[in-house]
């Protein structure tokens, strides 16, 4: 019998790719198709998730969240033939991608699954990221109402810190 039934929080709950991708388009004047972006935006973020790892496994090698964005971004740009990326241009990108982020909602319909869930199950969260930016994220999605500081785990409370800074 379920119990319990535990969440993620980037791109389970919301739409990452909508403010990447708004912020992406501010900045860099280059023309790109939707397809094309679902795939900058898919190499970004697995560059990401090496990168973190990387230095997850590497206690001498913490990086800065601005170090971290140019390293996702030059290597999106190297792979996909983009012209050259200026790190002026980087840190704008990382400014608009956080200003776009803080305007982030629940996938629709979500409001009425978690009422229903609720009285049924226990919930929980459990998401890859510091305190900090994931607690952000998840007041910012109002999902507070459901699930208590006690029911949420982050990659950090785990002592498996992403080492973002």
């Amino acid at each position: 019998m379920i119990k319990a039934i535990v969440f993620d929080v980037d791109d389970t709950l919301y739409d990452q790719q909508q403010p990447f991708e708004k912020a992406f388009r501010q900045v860099f004047d280059l023309t790109v198709s939707a397809d094309e972006m679902d795939q900058i935006f898919s190499n970004y973020i697995r560059q990401e998730q090496l990168v973190v790892a990387k230095s997850n496994s590497d206690s001498d090698m913490k990086l800065s969240k601005e170090e971290i964005n140019f390293h996702c971004l030059h290597h999106t740009f190297k792979k996909f033939g983009l012209p050259g990326l200026a790190q002026s241009a980087a840190t704008d990108f990382l400014s608009a991608f956080e200003e776009f982020s803080n305007g982030i909602q629940l996938f629709d319909g979500l409001t009425t699954v978690f009422n229903t869930l609720v009285t049924k199950f226990k919930l929980g969260i459990i998401t890859n990221g510091s305190n900090e930016i994931q607690l952000a994220k998840i007041m910012k999605l109002k999902l507070h109402h459901w699930f208590t500081r006690e029911q949420i785990i982050t990659s950090e409370d785990a002592k498996a810190k992403n080492l973002i800074q």
